[in-house]
């Protein structure tokens, strides 16, 4: 799971300056079917671990890689105790890893969510533990289990849904610590959705054990003109009393479309953006702001920015803009709480095309079709305490692949004390170029090429990066039609 890090825009010192940095790799080693995706999981003072496997989703028959502080490898092995069961999440603590599966068990007909411990050797040690369950849809099913790790590593959220007696909505939330993974809270309660209206979005769990959740339902009784035919809406669990309280983020003249959750543990809020807009579903004429107080849950705002114009002109062009046209195709791709109550708004365009071609099969034209998937423009926006679009700044990126399922497109974002860096493959400079765009302090950006070496090929892995600490990233690459490692410190 992804971490939360926080931006402190204080120190305008070397605000202009390039940041530097080192750069370690791993040993390239051949690309193989049965490790062709990969998942980095974190590091503690034995190493760092990644996972690979076959399938893109990292959950069957997958393979656990532990590497030394130089990009060494200690070790490449299956991951045992998965078998028959699908891997869910691996997270790495000091002296053990914590690995989460789900399995169909034969007693209760239902699925498992597991908790075992494993050595940093990755073997598993004493008994495996039941989280939850959940009865079993149809033969296919291996569970909707979801879990999110703490900022501090002393929380993990166990979520899942099942359907209830009147086909509404069930949800089970399960708080654990990870001192030997004790419960710390359970609530499980029907929700007047419909299950196959109901969409789940995005949760977090907080430091203290609170969690929230940010879901969709759809209300088929609207039209499908109407604004609120999909309703979305903000799940509050508070650890202390066991209560769950829902907040309604839309308004009756506004679309709603991709909320996100960000917990501000600078100014103690938890912050919902997403995107509204006047047209339809899907389209975007400026951001939901939305925060509650993280001790009292009360709402501290809820209101609709509109985009400055000289930033929908940046996206779709000044004459688009000047008619009125809204953006499309915009993804939240991170919100970065600010040292002055405000927060840093980062978005992406994407979507897919299809494409349509000719081939010949002994001597017999043939029709076939693929998927294209397009990476865009990244649209960077600070909301400032005011609730106002004080500055933006735009990426122009290009990117577009087909049978790679965009692995190698979109981008990677890390927070750092007194800037934020994006890194992505610059297609357009060429396939061996990465880029990295600085936002300093001040709201300037600034780019610069990591590998100049024209003579080797390289691209990254922005979606499966990790941050290993403050300073550090580590990146899944390609290098030279060889897989790697490569372990990027900034200074």
């Amino acid at each position: 799971m992804k971490k939360h890090f926080y931006i402190l825009f204080i120190l305008p010192l070397f605000a202009n300056v390039l940041v530097a940095q080192d750069i370690e790799w791993s040993n390239a080693e051949k690309f193989r079917n049965r490790t062709q995706f990969t998942k980095v999981l974190g590091q503690n003072a034995s190493g760092i671990y990644a996972l690979r496997s076959k399938s893109r989703f990292v959950n069957k028959k997958v393979y656990i890689q532990m590497f030394r502080e130089n990009m060494g490898q200690v070790y490449s092995k299956l991951l045992p105790g998965i078998k028959r069961a699908t891997l869910e999440e691996v997270y790495v603590f000091p002296n053990s890893l914590a690995v989460f599966k789900s399995k169909y068990n034969r007693k209760t007909h239902g699925i498992d969510l597991i908790h075992q411990t494993y050595s940093i050797e990755a073997e598993p040690e004493g008994k495996e533990k039941i989280i939850s369950s959940a009865p079993q849809r149809d033969y296919s099913d291996d569970g909707d289990f979801v879990l999110n790790l703490s900022q501090d590593k002393s929380k993990i959220l166990c979520f899942h849904t099942e359907i209830g007696q009147d086909k509404n909505t069930v949800v089970e939330i399960v708080i654990l610590s990870t001192d030997n993974m004790a419960e710390l809270g359970r609530k499980r309660v029907e929700l007047p959705f419909k299950y196959n209206r109901f969409v789940r979005l995005d949760f977090k769990v907080a430091n203290n054990g609170n969690a929230y959740f940010v879901f969709r339902a759809e209300d088929t009784d609207k039209k499908k003109k109407n604004v609120e035919r999909y309703g979305y809406y903000l799940f509050t669990y508070e650890l202390q009393n066991d209560n769950l309280t829902d907040f309604y983020l839309n308004n009756t003249d506004t679309y709603l479309s991709r909320p996100a959750l960000s917990i501000d543990y600078i100014n103690n809020k938890i912050i919902v953006a997403g995107f509204y807009s006047l047209k339809d579903m899907g389209y975007s004429k400026g951001l939901l702001d939305f925060a509650l107080d993280a001790t009292t849950h009360a709402k501290l705002y809820h209101s609709f920015i509109p985009y400055p114009l000289d930033f929908v002109s940046d996206i779709i062009g000044k004459y688009a803009a000047e008619r009125g046209e809204e953006l499309r195709n915009f993804y939240i791709q991170k919100i970065i709480p600010h040292s002055d109550s405000g927060y840093i708004f980062i978005a992406e365009e994407f979507y897919t095309t299809t494409q349509t071609y000719t081939f010949s099969i002994n001597g017999m034209m043939q029709v076939g079709s693929r998927d294209i998937f397009n990476y865009g423009k990244v649209g960077v926006l600070f909301v400032n305490k005011r609730g106002e679009i004080e500055w933006t700044k735009t990426i122009n990126k290009n990117q577009s692949s087909s049978l790679d399922l965009g692995y190698y497109s979109s981008i990677y974002v890390i927070p750092q004390r007194n800037q934020i860096s994006i890194f992505y493959n610059d297609e357009d400079r060429g396939n061996s170029e990465v880029t990295q765009y600085i936002l300093n302090n001040k709201g300037e950006l600034t780019n610069k090429l990591l590998f100049k070496n024209q003579n080797i090929s390289i691209a990254v892995v922005p979606k499966e990066a990790e941050q290993l600490d403050v300073k550090t990233i580590l990146f899944p690459a390609a290098k030279d039609r060889k897989f790697a490692f490569v372990k990027l410190m900034l200074n």
